[in-house]
């Protein structure tokens, strides 16, 4: 009984092994088209703009568009103008973006270090969660 669980695991082996190359392969590959994407995308929209250029071409076109980027709790806090600011507090949800918060909280607050890094592991602690992730 136990040669059986031995085969069994030894072909589960090889076959993850296999699998972990097509998925290291995969994932560079995806590295490499997304780089070439973005510098194609950024020439199209560079000889567009050089030649006035507004049509679709070949089913694509440039178009301008709002993309989400990083704000600080104060500029949300300042939306309220001395309102209630506890209600903004319980019910925005933030995502946060633990590198640039932590040298925010490096090079512009007069916080003692001791202080910053157990804000920052407080913050680490809230906003992260265990899962299970191939690596």
């Amino acid at each position: 009984m136990n040669s059986i669980k031995n085969d069994f695991k030894e072909s589960t082996i090889k076959h993850l092994e296999e699998t972990t190359n097509k998925l290291k392969d995969v994932r560079q590959e995806l590295v490499v088209y997304g780089n070439y994407e973005k510098t194609l995308e950024r020439q199209i929209i560079e000889a567009c703009e050089l030649a006035d250029i507004h049509d679709k071409i070949n089913g694509v076109e440039v178009v301008e568009t709002t993309i989400q980027q990083p704000i600080t709790m104060k500029k949300i806090l300042d939306l309220f103008n001395g309102d209630d600011k506890a209600w903004a507090l319980e019910n925005i949800v933030v995502t946060v973006r633990m590198a640039e918060t932590e040298n925010n909280l490096y090079y512009n607050t007069n916080l003692q270090d001791v202080i910053k890094k157990g804000v920052i592991t407080q913050l680490e602690t809230l906003s992260t969660v265990k899962v299970k992730k191939v690596v």
